[in-house]
C-alpha cells in the first residue's frame, strides 16, 4: 500500500489492520490507536467477515489498548526502542530479550502478551530479539487469547530458536485446542493457495467492462 493508497476512512483503516503486514500494518495500527474506541464496532464487523483466523481475534486483542488512557502498549514499544538504541553501543549490539521482557512486565504490567505477540506476527523483518522479547513476555505472563497468534507464528516462522520457543509454548494449552488452532491455520492457507494458484473461473458469458481492457481470470489448472 503506497502513501497515496493509505486508508483514510475508518473502514479502510480497519481493513488494512486486519489484512496487511509489515509497515502497512504498523501504520494502520497507529491509526486505530488514534481513532480510539470508536473504531471497535467497525473493526469487529470487518473481522467477522474475514477467512483469516488471526484477523477474527484481532478486535479482542486490540480493544484494551484503544482508549487514550491505555498508555502501556505504546509505552512498552517506546521502551523497546530505547533499549535498542542503548544496546547499539555495546559489544552485544542488541538488548537481552529476557531482561527486556521482565522490565516491560515490571514497568507496564502483565497484560501485554497478546498485543506484543500479535505485533510480532504482523510485522515483517523484525529483529529476532523483539520477537523473542514478545514470546518470553508471553511465557512469563500467559494469556489464553494468544493461542491463534502462536499458531500463525508456527505456520510462518523458519526453523530456528523463535519457532522452537513457539512450539514449546503450546504445552500451556490442551492438545485439542492446539490441534484446532493449527487446523484453522491450515484451512486458511489452503484457501490462500487456491486463490493464488487455482482462481475461480469467470461465470458463463462473463465480459470485462467495456473499455477496461481487463482480461478474464486464467482457467483453472487440471
Amino acid at each position: 500500500m503506497s502513501e497515496q493508497d493509505e486508508p483514510v476512512t475508518l473502514e479502510g483503516i480497519c481493513q488494512a489492520a486486519l489484512e496487511t503486514r509489515g509497515p502497512d500494518y504498523e501504520k494502520a495500527e497507529q491509526a486505530l490507536l488514534v481513532c480510539g474506541p470508536q473504531s471497535l464496532d467497525m473493526l469487529r464487523k470487518t473481522a467477522a467477515q474475514s477467512p483469516d483466523p488471526l484477523a477474527r481475534i484481532m478486535p479482542d486483542i486490540l480493544a484494551p489498548w484503544l482508549p487514550a488512557a491505555a498508555h502501556e502498549f505504546p509505552s512498552a514499544l517506546a521502551y523497546m526502542d530505547g533499549m535498542r538504541r542503548l544496546a547499539e553501543g555495546t559489544p552485544r549490539g542488541k538488548p537481552s530479550p529476557g531482561s527486556v521482557a521482565q522490565d516491560i512486565a515490571h514497568l507496564y504490567g502483565t497484560n501485554l502478551g497478546p498485543i506484543l505477540t500479535l505485533r510480532a506476527a504482523k510485522l515483517e523483518d523484525e529483529p529476532v530479539w523483539r520477537l523473542q522479547t514478545a514470546l518470553l513476555y508471553l511465557r512469563l505472563n500467559p494469556a489464553p487469547t494468544a493461542l491463534p497468534i502462536l499458531a500463525r507464528l508456527a505456520s510462518v516462522l523458519e526453523p530456528g530458536q523463535p519457532l522452537d520457543m513457539v512450539l514449546s509454548m503450546f504445552d500451556a494449552w490442551p492438545s485439542a485446542e492446539v490441534n484446532a488452532a493449527m487446523a484453522a491455520e491450515a484451512r486458511y492457507w489452503r484457501g490462500v493457495a487456491t486463490l493464488l494458484y487455482n482462481p475461480p473461473m469467470p461465470p458463463p458469458g462473463w465480459k470485462p467492462p467495456e473499455g477496461s481492457g481487463e482480461p478474464p481470470p486464467p482457467p483453472a489448472e487440471e
